[in-house]
């Protein structure tokens, strides 16, 4: 594994840690509900990258807790 993919998969790591201590085992909600009041942000300081940034991460939290939840979910 290069270091560029240690490095992001180090950061993956760190952030997903953080996402569920920050929103804990709610699936998509608490990401989705957190990137509504980011997108409102971004739209009042467009040329704000660290809103955009944040809405990406939010994104990610998002799209793996929606993955997380539909894995546990009983097969038919």
């Amino acid at each position: 594994m290069g270091e560029f993919s240690f490095a992001r998969n180090q950061v993956r790591r760190e952030h997903a840690e953080w996402s569920h201590a920050t929103f804990g085992n709610v699936g998509p909600a608490g990401p989705l509900k957190h990137l509504s009041i980011e997108a409102l942000e971004a739209a009042a300081e467009p040329n704000d990258h660290s809103e955009w940034a944040d809405m990406q991460f939010l994104m990610w939290d998002a799209s793996a807790e929606r993955e997380s939840l539909t894995s546990r979910l009983p097969r038919r």
